[in-house]
């Protein structure tokens, strides 16, 4: 598949991301509406962690316009950082929505009388189909563009639709059991949880990012034994890599036939990089030119 255009990029990501502030306005604003007036404090934590969800479309809206642009004289290498920052921010903020959330619960432990409504059940149910489907579409997307913001933007989706479940349950379960209407701040703190695992996930990928780590030890493996069948190339040392989102950097040294030309190791150095580029969906490759002395023969 030809690689997306920047244009083809930016249009993809802001369509499914409008219909989420679409799908988050609308269900935020029932959320709310009915969890105040049936006194669910688990319904409304969960209309306000819908309304969050506006916040991070926001940042990807905003973003995504930075981050993919390409390299310049001040960012010689991109701006893809600016999308791990996004991701970050949107972890940070799911790591707020949860503490809101469980502090209300707790405080307001067994307060005040469910008023019970079917309306609230609709409205739950509604938000747990709506918010997975919208989960599937955007991390699809998300993988497809190669964007950690993205998928970061669709796990908070996936968070809203398990935070309803809870609500749902229990709405369900004070149908029955009146008197156990102390099962809503359950139902509260167990959202609250969720969103602090999901949070948890989204700022320990983006902080990977941020601070340059690199490809898993078999992808780097499997790169040297690649470059190594490169006729040409005698031995492969300091390989590093860094990756962020559908950035990845890759520098090493190889080691050629110290009776080389600089012009015929200079071409084999683009050979290898061509080949790695193209195998593993890399950004750049960096190549250092060594010879192959005897003390690497003995080595070897």
């Amino acid at each position: 598949m030809p690689p997306l255009t920047v244009q083809t990029y930016q249009a993809q990501l802001k369509r499914i991301t409008w219909l989420g502030v679409f799908c988050n306005v609308f269900l935020a604003s029932l959320k709310i509406l009915f969890g105040k007036l049936g006194h669910s404090h688990s319904l409304f934590a969960d209309g306000i962690h819908s309304l969050s969800d506006l916040v991070t479309d926001a940042a990807l809206l905003l973003g995504s316009r930075f981050w993919s642009e390409p390299a310049d004289e001040a960012h010689p290498y991109g701006h893809s950082k600016l999308e791990a920052l996004v991701t970050f921010f949107i972890g940070c903020l799911l790591f707020a929505v949860a503490l809101r959330i469980l502090f209300v619960a707790l405080m307001t432990f067994g307060c005040e009388e469910l008023v019970f409504s079917w309306m609230m059940v609709i409205v739950a149910a509604v938000s747990v189909i709506t918010k997975e489907i919208l989960y599937q579409r955007t991390y699809r997307l998300g993988v497809k563009l190669e964007s950690q913001a993205l998928k970061a933007n669709a796990w908070h989706h996936r968070t809203d639709a398990m935070s309803s479940l809870p609500v749902l349950v229990v709405l369900l379960l004070t149908r029955v059991f009146p008197k156990w209407y102390f099962l809503d701040n359950v139902g509260g703190i167990l959202v609250s949880f969720m969103i602090f695992y999901a949070a948890f996930e989204i700022v320990r990928g983006a902080f990977d990012a941020l601070i340059d780590r690199g490809l898993p030890p078999e992808t780097l493996e499997n790169i040297r034994r690649t470059a190594m069948r490169v006729p040409g190339v005698k031995m492969i040392h300091a390989v590093r890599s860094r990756v962020n989102g559908n950035v990845t950097f890759l520098d090493m040294h190889i080691l050629v036939d110290q009776d080389m030309t600089v012009y015929e190791g200079h071409k084999l150095s683009h050979t290898v990089r061509d080949i790695l580029v193209e195998k593993y969906s890399l950004s750049d490759v960096l190549i250092h030119v060594e010879p192959f002395t005897d003390e690497e023969k003995e080595e070897q």
